[in-house]
């Protein structure tokens, strides 16, 4: 039986539009007001130079089409960081919560999870959470790249170990990371605190838990020196005076003092009242009336 031409032209023509379907359905698009984006690398630049612009509601829309529409994409992360910083610009703290919740999947081992984590370390603190901020942290500081986020991590995470949790809250903490890389530092924190509350036989109890751990680490070595009494004084609250030369003659000695005073005093709940004497007694003398 013959083929009629006609039908053979008729299916070649509809094997190139299938084809051509196929091969248009590999550059995927996003379209929005009839304006056609090429996914995701174009569409998280977009999102990013709305984000420049201060433009973060829109942003938080793009990064989330990211999210929703390209889960496996290589920006998937850089996209989700994005919208979290949007939302922090907003000050939407707990939105931001509830984006990263249930979402490890697409950031964990990738690129942008220090950055991930650190907004959502940074956002619990500001809703009082205290405790989970410190826990992300250290899930920052475990971390086995090099990132400026581990130092500015470990800042904050000693701000909120001696001034906003408590020693039981701390103890916690230590228990849980006492066996990972982070073991010794987390002892560490919590002995000093158990020091600075003046609970030295449960500072103590830790110290030699520590020993036991890491007999040779410096951060055993310092406690060791303020269990001593060396480099440890009990202070929790109050004024302290401090009066030095802070100009003329010797102004230059006398700050450098100055700035170890304070430097030793560093998380004590201390008022630090500075005094000139301008290298002579009759200053120091007026200084104290």
């Amino acid at each position: 039986m013959k083929i009629p031409l006609r039908a053979i032209t008729a299916a070649l023509v509809l094997l190139i539009m299938i084809a051509s379907c196929v091969k248009r359905q590999e550059i995927l698009l996003y379209e929005e007001k009839g304006e056609s984006i090429p996914a995701v690398d174009s569409l998280y630049d977009y999102s990013k130079n709305l984000y420049k612009n201060a433009q973060y509601k829109e942003a938080i829309q793009y990064s989330k089409n990211i999210i929703d529409k390209y889960p496996t994409s290589e920006k998937v992360d850089e996209a989700l960081s994005l919208l979290l910083l949007s939302k922090y610009r907003l000050k939407d703290y707990r939105g931001i919560i509830n984006s990263v919740a249930g979402k490890e999947k697409l950031y964990k081992g990738r690129s942008a999870e220090a950055d991930i984590l650190y907004i959502t370390a940074q956002s619990l603190e500001k809703l009082g959470k205290k405790n989970d901020a410190a826990k992300t942290y250290f899930d920052i500081l475990k971390l086995p790249i090099k990132t400026n986020l581990k130092d500015k991590s470990e800042e904050n995470l000693e701000k909120l170990i001696e001034k906003e949790l408590t020693f039981s809250e701390v103890r916690k903490l230590a228990s849980r990371y006492e066996k990972t890389s982070l073991g010794c530092f987390t002892l560490y924190y919590a002995a000093r605190k158990g020091l600075s509350l003046g609970k030295e036989q449960e500072a103590r109890k830790i110290y030699n838990h520590m020993k036991r751990l890491y007999p040779n680490n410096k951060l055993t070595l310092e406690i060791t020196e303020m269990l001593k009494g060396e480099k440890f004084v009990t202070l929790t609250g109050g004024a302290i005076g401090f009066l030095a030369p802070l100009t003329e003659e010797y102004g230059i000695f006398g700050k450098r003092v100055k700035k170890g005073f304070e430097l030793a005093l560093k998380g004590k709940s201390l008022k630090v009242i500075s005094g000139d004497t301008r290298g002579s007694p009759l200053g120091a003398f007026e200084e104290i009336i």
